[in-house]
């Protein structure tokens, strides 16, 4: 896709017009403005917005506020119109006073609905005491005596007797509540209080605390526990209403408070980024060179309406400056942004790959996953992923995941036609290849032309990236790296020497007759070198170089001068030499995998006509779990191997990703 080229916006005004020009700017939305440094304008010194980190301080504390009235949020019918920054502490005030009504309701309640609870439990352990005749009149401290009752387990009956043993005058007496537990009422001197309390508290004795309000028979203690609870909860349905009231009253001033406080944080973040003099605003940002003209009317009209007290003015990027990345990328091609944006966004100095590598990843998912039938059903996943209401998966939109899946059904079902391959059958429909018949891949021939495709394809991506990767050289101007570099011209025709090569070196004819090198007898040309007196004395041998020898030595020529030129260390030029020959090779022999896969799969239908032979019963199973196996784990394993040759073979040979996305400055008010 093109790179929209950008131009440097700088607007200079007085302080008077600052906030008004961000407003529109922010409406306007099509500069993305540029965060300036102390000092990087003379006379001009950086802005500190006192309130900033107030403003988002508000905002964080709003939203906290605003999931409790969710339940009373409406939609906003009214617009709002705000034309300056409001000062974060008058909104404070309004925002502390819904916190501390709001928290100060919902705590009463919290605090009623417990003591109504404690009442429940309360409640369930007097009827345990009367149903033994115990009245809460008999429990507490009294003159001489302090009895207390309580839950205590079975097993744990002789260790309380055991441990209170030594004091003087103690009563123990047991309810049986159940087989596992018991209803104990312990009597001892009062002065002895404390080391009952302390024995209690080291075991697990449950102990029945009566509120001094009780003090009579167990039928006045119900009469109050059933006055309380009434109280309780008359009190808990008054706060409900009141704290109703409120965030009801809160909710409509959620869009106004919301809005004021994003409006006024934008504005706050964006003079963050100004610089200022005593009198004047400097402001600078980047903007993409086909939005230049709604830009120019807005700001035409401003100088009018000001007396022409604005001056603004356009530049290109300095050098060494890094502007944003603005691509105009068709909705057609959409999907594969999610694809390549993993590796990066391009800088503005770079081809964008997403259309040339989505292509290239849709192809080779294709070629290795060739089936009619899974293709389509990979087809209709997409389709469902793409009306889907999930939004994303490992960080990737669903969507457009989805939309990737519908171009890699489609190359798989078109490649499984080729070969005949339909649900890893090859015995309902015919192979549409010219000279293919089922069992195509039993002949070694077959395989070996496949093999031969594969590195054919690889051979033509890795050209393709090193001609994008020369241009991108003559893009930044770069013309000794864009003909003499290892990623220019040079390694483009050392890749191609080493790989044709290494054909003549297997005895592979890559194409009959067209790209057949013919040999180039060097005798004649070394004789004129040399006087006619010495070559009479010697009788000079056949000397026969072919083509990609002369072109590989061309290249090492190209690359060892470019170094000369660039003054580099001879030490690494020949490292890097003998790595760019290496790589070639590895390069060029991991599309290999491209006829693996696809042999691995169309293997996986021999398999199954086999054994449907032998057995139709088990042949039958093993197709529905081969199906299943290919859908989901071989389905997720080329996926991913066609995207490692887009990033690694393909990408790596002209593109960093190393780019800042384009984000507009916009500002809804």
């Amino acid at each position: 896709m093109p790179i929209v080229p950008v131009k440097k916006i700088t607007i200079i005004t007085f302080n008077d017009f600052e906030e008004e020009i961000i407003r529109d700017l922010g409406r306007i939305g099509v500069v993305d403005l540029r965060s300036l440094k102390e000092g990087e304008i003379a006379g001009f010194r950086k802005v500190t917005v006192e309130h900033l980190h107030k403003y988002q301080e508000l905002l964080d504390r709003l939203n906290t506020l605003k999931e409790k009235v969710t339940d009373f949020l409406k939609p906003v019918e009214t617009k709002i119109e705000l034309k300056r920054k409001v000062d974060p502490y008058e909104l404070e005030s309004k925002i502390s006073l819904y916190e501390r009504e709001i928290n100060g309701y919902e705590s009463e309640i919290n605090s009623l609905k417990e003591r109504l609870k404690n009442l429940e439990t309360l409640k369930d352990k007097l009827e345990l005491l009367g149903r033994f005749g115990i009245d809460p009149s008999h429990l507490g401290e009294f003159e001489h005596i302090y009895v207390v009752a309580g839950i205590l387990s079975v097993e744990d009956l002789n260790k309380l007797r055991e441990a209170l043993r030594l004091l003087p005058r103690v009563m123990i007496k047991e309810y049986k509540l159940s087989k596992k537990e018991l209803l104990v009422l312990i009597t001892v001197l009062r002065e002895f209080k404390d080391d009952v309390e302390r024995v209690l508290n080291s075991m697990n004795f449950e102990k029945i605390s009566v509120p001094k309000e009780i003090s009579g028979s167990i039928k006045e203690a119900r009469e109050w526990l059933e006055n309380e609870t009434e109280k309780i909860k008359i009190k808990i349905n008054e706060f409900e209403k009141k704290l109703k009231d409120v965030k009801k009253k809160f909710a409509e001033e959620v869009p106004y408070l919301e809005k004021v406080l994003k409006y006024s944080y934008a504005i706050a973040m964006t003079q963050n980024k100004m610089l200022r003099s005593k009198m004047m605003s400097f402001l600078q940002g980047w903007i993409p060179e086909d939005r230049v003209d709604i830009l120019n009317n807005y700001l035409n009209n401003l100088i009018e309406k000001t007396g022409r007290k604005i001056i603004y003015y356009y530049s290109d990027p300095s050098h060494g400056e890094k502007p944003p990345t603005v691509l105009r990328t068709p909705k057609l091609f959409k999907a594969y942004l999610a694809l390549v944006r993993q590796y990066g966004i391009p800088d503005p100095y770079e081809t964008d790959p997403t259309l040339i590598s989505g292509l290239l990843w849709t192809i080779m998912f294709g070629f290795m996953f060739p089936d009619l039938g899974q293709g389509l059903v990979i087809m209709l996943l997409g389709i469902l992923f793409v009306k889907s209401k999930a939004k994303e998966f490992m960080g990737i939109p669903i969507k457009s995941i989805g939309k990737l899946m519908i171009g890699a059904g489609i190359v798989a079902a078109i490649t499984g036609a080729l070969i005949g391959d339909v649900f890893l059958s090859e015995e309902i429909i015919h192979p549409l290849l010219p000279g293919l018949a089922p069992g195509w891949l039993e002949k070694a021939s077959n395989i070996i032309w496949l093999i031969k495709l594969a590195i054919f394809f690889g051979i033509i991506e890795i050209s393709i990236g090193l001609l994008l990767a020369t241009y991108n050289h003559l893009k930044r101007g770069h013309l000794i790296e864009a003909i003499l570099g290892e990623k220019g011209i040079a390694g483009l025709l050392m890749f191609l020497s080493m790989a044709f090569l290494g054909f003549a070196f297997i005895g592979v004819t890559v194409i009959p007759g067209i790209l057949e090198f013919p040999g180039v007898n060097i005798s004649s040309y070394l004789l004129a070198l040399v006087s006619m007196k010495i070559t009479s004395l010697f009788s000079w041998p056949e000397i026969t170089i072919t083509m990609p020898i002369i072109t590989l030595l061309a290249s090492i020529v190209m690359i060892i001068l470019k170094s000369i030129i660039e003054r580099e260390e001879m030490a690494l030029t020949f490292g890097m030499l003998f790595e760019s020959i290496i790589s070639s090779f590895s390069n060029m022999f991991s599309f290999v995998r491209l006829a693996g896969f696809n042999v691995s799969h169309a293997a996986l239908a021999i398999v199954i006509s086999k054994m449907l032979e032998v057995s139709p019963s088990m042949g039958f199973g093993m197709l529905i779990f081969l199906n299943f196996f290919t859908l989901t784990l071989e389905l997720v394993i080329v996926m991913i191997q066609a995207l490692r040759l887009v990033f690694y073979e393909f990408m790596t040979k002209f593109y960093s990703g190393s780019g800042q996305p384009f984000r507009p400055f916009r500002l809804v008010v």
